[in-house]
């Protein structure tokens, strides 16, 4: 899910092309580890504990294919995006779909891709207050009588959400909180350590216990898809990620940034992120070396996501919940301990993740409603739009209690576009203009285009004004379309679930 390192990157590129500020040098290009820790830390978040809950839907080998097939098309989207962001030179997200659509079509799927990274970021948000009301209660039942009104949800809800995480969201600035993302990754290893711990050793006490059922097929297993989709879901920052990648990048050696750091002799002076036209932005070698970056972060995904639904799913396998820390016992010190610090990473990450929201919600208003994009406009704007989120998603951390039903709600909506339709689209773009040289193939005409794309690709007809795309054209673009098609289902099975169904 969205967490500390997208957010603070996805602050960072709000812009459609980052541009040089004078006086201010680029940053240090990333190693290959440094930006498979990042990808890596970018997708992981809360989502892993509704994975026990995934596999319970699904059943134990189902949730295991089920988790590799989300996996490996997302590793497809989020290389699709790294060879748009390479093909058209651009930074962001957004500034791929802009060029890869043409200047209307570009735009209006930039700002219903802003929309969508608005709902997600949202439904992030109202999934980190629930989750103290997960935690809390059982915390405090340990120090104080369960008829206590401390132990009541909606206490462990609203009073670290007013104490500690409103004050932090007024900051202006990321800088304060840019030491977060460590604590996170603390958190959530000793909590993926502690639950398949916990887990096989609760199996091993009761070996003649409940079935577990290899396949699972009834009408909620459709929930498991987004629910593993949101939990892989890095594709806001993969385009950054990229552009801050060393030139030539290898997982045999350590960054040059890193040696010149810890030298104690005149070292050379690290390798800068080159600009967007640089001939090193379409280097072979980093795109080679960020598939493997992309490679190696979905593969340590896959294997955490499945190490936990596994276990917890054979530990609790018709009873698991949805938040799979509420299956196990509250007395229990080492599961306490991971409560503890899911609830302190809850509080720290709130904010990383409402300052892009806040920020992504401001650009839309500014582009949909005309407000002034002045710096005095924005300061004015900062304390309602906080405001705004913060208690929009305490209100549905009050009332929703299922963290499950928020993974299931965001992954398959907003989800489903951001991971799966929109690049899907942008794959069959780049199958169009996969022999265009140049110029990209959205800023020049239709002779233009027919010219770049090849005989072989395509054919112009010039009584018509359109092209007409060959079998081999149409073969190429057939990965793309079923992506798309795909995160379309998800789209629609997702909103007849939580409409028709829930309603009959």
């Amino acid at each position: 899910m969205a967490d500390t390192a997208v957010t603070t990157r996805l602050s960072q590129n709000e812009a459609s092309e980052e541009r040089p500020v004078a006086g201010v040098a680029p940053p240090a290009a990333e190693s290959a580890w440094g930006s498979v820790f990042t990808l890596s830390n970018t997708a992981i978040g809360v989502g892993v504990l509704a994975f026990p809950y995934a596999f319970r839907l699904t059943g134990l080998l189902g949730g295991l294919l089920l988790c590799l097939v989300v996996a490996t098309l997302e590793h497809f989207t989020l290389q699709t995006l790294v060879r748009a962001a390479a093909h058209y030179r651009v930074t962001s997200y957004q500034a791929v779909v802009e060029r890869s659509f043409g200047p209307a079509a570009g735009q209006a799927g930039a700002l219903l891709l802003s929309a969508s990274i608005v709902v997600y970021l949202f439904g992030s948000l109202a999934a980190y207050l629930i989750l103290l009301g997960d935690v809390f209660p059982r915390l405090l039942g340990e120090v104080v009588p369960t008829e206590s009104i401390w132990t009541e949800r909606w206490v462990s809800v609203l009073v670290p959400s007013l104490l500690t995480v409103l004050p932090l969201c007024v900051t202006r600035s990321l800088g304060a909180l840019s030491s977060v993302s460590s604590l996170s990754v603390v958190a959530l290893a000793y909590t993926t350590f502690a639950i398949c711990f916990r887990s096989i050793q609760h199996v091993s006490q009761h070996e003649a216990g409940e079935a577990m059922p290899l396949f699972v097929f009834t009408s909620e297993s459709v929930l498991a898809l987004p629910m593993m989709a949101f939990a892989f879901q890095c594709h806001v920052t993969v385009v950054q990620i990229f552009v801050e990648l060393e030139p030539s990048p290898s997982f045999l050696r350590c960054s040059p940034k890193a040696i010149s750091e810890h030298s104690n002799t005149d070292a050379e002076e690290p390798l800068l992120i080159p600009a967007p036209s640089s001939a090193l932005f379409t280097s072979p070698a980093r795109l080679i070396g960020m598939r493997g970056v992309v490679t190696t972060s979905m593969a340590a995904c896959v294997l955490g996501y499945v190490m936990v639904g596994a276990s917890g799913y054979a530990a609790y396998p018709n009873d698991v919940a949805s938040n799979v820390l509420n299956s196990f016992d509250d007395s229990d010190p080492m599961l306490q301990v991971a409560r503890l610090l899911m609830g302190v990473n809850g509080i720290v990450s709130y904010p990383v993740n409402l300052f892009p929201c806040r920020q992504a919600l401001d650009h839309l208003l500014v582009t949909v409603l005309g407000w002034s994009a002045d710096a005095r406009g924005v300061s004015e704007r900062h304390l309602p739009l906080t405001a705004a989120l913060f208690g929009g998603s305490l209100a549905v951390a009050l009332v929703v209690t299922d963290l499950g039903a928020v993974f299931q709600l965001v992954g398959g909506t907003a989800g489903a576009a951001i991971m799966f339709i929109v690049p899907g689209l942008v794959a069959m773009q780049l199958a169009r203009h996969s022999s265009a040289s140049g110029v990209s193939a959205p800023d020049c005409d239709v002779q233009q285009r027919h010219h770049l794309l090849g005989d072989s690709s395509a054919l112009y007809d010039s009584s018509s004004g359109v092209v007409q795309l060959s079998l081999p054209a149409v073969l190429r673009m057939l990965p793309g379309a079923f992506v798309m098609l795909a995160g379309g289902l998800l789209l629609v099975t997702t909103v007849l679930q939580n409409t028709v169904m829930k309603g009959a």
